[in-house]
């Protein structure tokens, strides 16, 4: 299917047609509508070469209606890849030339704010699995912010370790197994 045929139907919808578009139509008396309201009137020996009965006008217009739907699936993907694209590259781009900082700073530092605690009580846990968690999702935060423009310790990633690093000392200080 590409679009290059009309679907046609007699006024009282007893007749029905498909003509291609670029087909030269014969003046007469037979009024003919399209789906969009569009009349002419062409000369019924003419619109005879291209009657079809109703089922089989139902099954142009599903196909048709399947290609249409195709093809717009196609170019919003299209225009959705594009203007991911350029809310990627807004998100990057500095604020201003003076500065390395770019609009995603703020959800990143929002990000971070809402993984420090979870990831501090992970780090605090003494389960490796946990504590590696937090590890990542500071490192995930750093990460962020740093595309952002936005300069954090480079430690930051290293921080949960740390942390469970000092409550084994902190533990072993007291004569307590840690966990």
């Amino acid at each position: 299917m590409t679009l290059s045929e009309t679907y046609w139907r007699t006024l009282d919808h007893t007749r029905h047609f498909i003509i291609p578009d670029d087909e030269p139509r014969t003046p007469g008396e037979l009024t003919l509508a399209s789906i969009t309201g569009h009349e002419v009137t062409v000369d019924a020996g003419w619109a005879a070469r291209f009657e079809v009965s109703e089922a089989e006008a139902r099954q142009w217009a599903q196909e048709e209606f399947g290609f249409v739907l195709d093809h717009l699936r196609h170019r919003i993907d299209a225009k959705l890849a594009k203007t991911r694209a350029a809310i990627d590259t807004a998100r990057s781009a500095p604020v201003s030339p003076a500065s390395p900082i770019s609009p995603d700073a703020v959800p990143a530092m929002w990000e971070l704010a809402r993984h420090f605690p979870r990831a501090l009580v992970d780090a605090l846990s003494g389960d490796p699995a946990r504590v590696a968690r937090a590890g990542e999702l500071l490192e995930e935060s750093q990460q962020r912010l740093g595309k952002a423009g936005v300069d954090v310790a480079p430690q930051l990633g290293g921080f949960a370790d740390r942390l469970a690093r000092l409550r084994r000392d902190f533990a072993a200080a007291r004569g307590k197994r840690p966990g």
